[in-house]
């Protein structure tokens, strides 16, 4: 939040930007300024909507600010019931549930989406996994079967045995 109150004092074109604080910011007038900021958190030199470098922070963001004007809300209900403040709060609160979706959600989680199909799984060769196996093999082999080695004996065993059944790997998990 610190760095989207950083983003909003940089985009806002008033001359008292830089000593605002977050809850100056906090109504529906600045919200296509909020949405602006959030991208710039995103990515700070962005050319390409496409090119978010953290998308995953514009999703928090929407978060983070639902619950700063829900805060926001309560102290201005405790305060003065009938503040025009706090309608505006509500107002706010129902503007991003509708829009940070649709201008900010929407395009992060395709921006994750495209990544994690586009992520490269790379697969030990070969001969690396017969290395391993046979440097298994012979330190299972070599160890004697006592107490003092027990902990040893179980790493190497359960290692061996993810190896051999690599598609059933959460099954170490409930023995363990």
């Amino acid at each position: 939040m610190a760095r989207l109150l950083v983003a909003l004092r940089s985009l806002d074109e008033e001359e008292s930007s830089e000593t605002k604080t977050f809850s100056d910011y906090l109504s529906t007038r600045k919200f296509d300024l909020k949405i602006a900021a959030a991208l710039q958190v995103c990515v700070p030199s962005m050319d390409d909507i496409e090119d978010l470098q953290s998308p995953s922070n514009a999703i928090k963001i929407k978060y983070d600010l639902r619950r700063m004007v829900s805060a926001h809300w309560a102290l201005l209900v405790k305060d003065d019931f009938g503040n025009s403040r706090a309608a505006e709060m509500q107002t706010l609160l129902q503007l991003i549930s509708l829009e940070w979706g649709e201008k900010l959600t929407k395009l992060s989680r395709a921006v994750l989406m495209r990544r994690h199909f586009q992520s490269v799984k790379e697969m030990p060769s070969p001969a690396d996994i017969a290395i391993l196996t046979d440097h298994l093999t012979s330190e299972l082999k070599s160890l004697p079967l006592n107490v003092e080695n027990y902990h040893g004996i179980v790493q190497l065993a359960q290692t061996r045995l993810l190896m051999f059944n690599r598609r059933r790997s959460g099954e170490l998990d409930v023995v363990g």
